[in-house]
């Protein structure tokens, strides 16, 4: 087990509710414990066998039942949780948990796994503090983004491209790109939504299907053959692809087709997905340069991070890492008021992206110097640990070490200027930034961020 958790102890005052210990499940129960919660977990049957090894020495309660009856709830102790995260294979059980729950505790988060959008909306309004996903939605955007693999720096410039998730249909069908293309292997649900949102990229796609029959890929305005693994593969042109993205819902269908793929070229970037932890580390072995994107891993971060009540609008990974896309409303006490975007930054490791003061039109990547008050939206790429330390308020301060050093300023423009400049930077009042600016040469006396300083 990891030292990690260990310095995180449980704090009484936060408890969570994990109501489905599958796969999902479990990894919510990790996600969780990275925040240093009481985890109490509800299962309708005892498991024998873990998906991930040890998670039961991290769930602080566990009770065997069914999360649907009242009773159970009470027993754990759903009228102090601050949130429940309701992530069984079954939305009808996720639901009917959502409404008992709301019957004993009318504050409690309600995080459910549910593909119902329509039902979701509903229950929302009529439950409030509810927010529902469905978690192989929620990597087609990981998907998306590692296909494009090197590049995403150039695509990646966080527009409503990341912030919206509607698209269109077309009807025309193109041709088989001849070379630059990004090959999807696999066009059910999650491949059909990576492929749309890939042409929101403007990329060239082809699409392989192994069912004789795809009469839903056949809706898709892209290249497309199917057949037999070994029969379409040379027609795809794989050796002058720039990604090959492996999607469908088997994991060892996938493991074959990406097996098969790097056989027919060595040197091809692949995107694979899993739903087991497990087998995704085994991949990471013998495909060290492919990225492995495991689905209830991935998503359970997002559940985890929704349980403190933020709004995770997408995700992608980069490095090999899930970078959550969230959302702020600043409260009075919340741990982002008051605080320069450079403190929100580098103070907690996240990156601002886009902030707007009602009812004055947002501003993508605002500048650092801007201060944060209470009512604006502020939305951010975070990790869950960027998100850890904003929920606990835990600004690296250490790091704010820096000094800033100034020899003389030739004018009074200059000492004017120079005075605001320190001021709007770090955040220090404009009496003090003048005070410094008549006695230079000097070193300014309010520590600053590497980064910050440098600026």
């Amino acid at each position: 087990m990891s030292n990690y958790f260990d310095q995180n102890q449980p704090s009484q005052d936060d408890c969570f509710l994990v109501c489905g210990l599958g796969s999902l499940g479990q990894h919510c129960v990790l996600s969780l414990k990275k925040f240093g919660v009481k985890v109490i977990a509800i299962e309708l049957s005892q498991p024998k066998i873990w998906e991930i090894p040890h998670i039961e020495d991290f769930i602080d309660e566990l009770i065997v039942a069914d999360c649907r009856h009242l009773k159970i709830l009470q027993q754990a102790n759903i009228e102090k949780c601050r949130a429940a995260l309701l992530v069984t294979t079954s939305e009808q059980v996720n639901i009917e948990t959502a409404l008992a729950i709301r019957q004993l505790n009318p504050k409690t988060r309600l995080v459910v796994r549910s593909a119902q959008d329509n039902l979701n909306i509903l229950l929302e309004e009529k439950l409030g503090n509810f927010i529902a996903y469905e978690p192989t939605q929620l990597t087609t955007t990981a998907f998306a983004l590692a296909a494009l693999g090197s590049n995403i720096k150039g695509f990646f410039t966080l527009t409503e491209l990341l912030l919206s998730t509607k698209f269109q249909f077309v009807k025309r069908r193109p041709p088989i790109p001849e070379q630059n293309h990004i090959i999807i292997i696999g066009l059910g649900r999650v491949g059909r939504e990576v492929a749309r949102l890939l042409q929101e990229f403007k990329q060239a796609l082809l699409g392989i299907s192994f069912k004789v029959d795809a009469t839903s890929e056949m809706m898709l305005d892209i290249p497309l053959i199917s057949g037999h693994l070994q029969d379409i593969l040379p027609q795809a042109k794989l050796e002058t692809a720039k990604s090959i993205v492996v999607v469908t819902d088997d994991e060892i269908l996938n493991l074959e087709v990406a097996l098969t793929v790097k056989k027919l070229n060595p040197n091809c970037y692949l995107v694979i997905r899993t739903a087991g932890q497990q087998l995704g580390q085994h991949l990471l072995q013998i495909l060290p340069h492919a990225q492995i994107v495991g689905t209830y891993e991935v998503a359970a971060e997002v559940f985890a991070g929704a349980a403190f009540g933020e709004n995770i609008i997408t995700l992608f990974r980069l490095n090999n890492r899930t970078i959550l896309v969230t959302e702020y409303c600043i409260h009075s006490e919340d741990t982002l008021n008051g605080l320069l975007l450079a403190d929100i930054a580098y103070g907690y490791g996240v990156v601002p992206i886009l902030y707007q003061k009602p009812p004055q039109s947002s501003i993508l990547m605002p500048h650092e110097s801007l201060r944060v008050s209470v009512g604006p939206r502020l939305v951010v790429l975070a990790t869950i640990e960027g998100l850890k330390s904003i929920e606990k308020g835990q600004l690296a301060l250490h790091k704010k070490t820096w000094q800033v050093q100034s020899q003389n300023a030739a004018t009074s423009d200059a000492i004017f200027e120079g005075a605001n400049t320190l001021s709007r930077f770090s955040g220090c009042s404009l009496s003090l930034a003048r005070s410094f600016m008549k006695q230079l040469p000097d070193i300014f006396p309010v520590p600053l961020y590497y980064h910050q300083g440098l600026r």
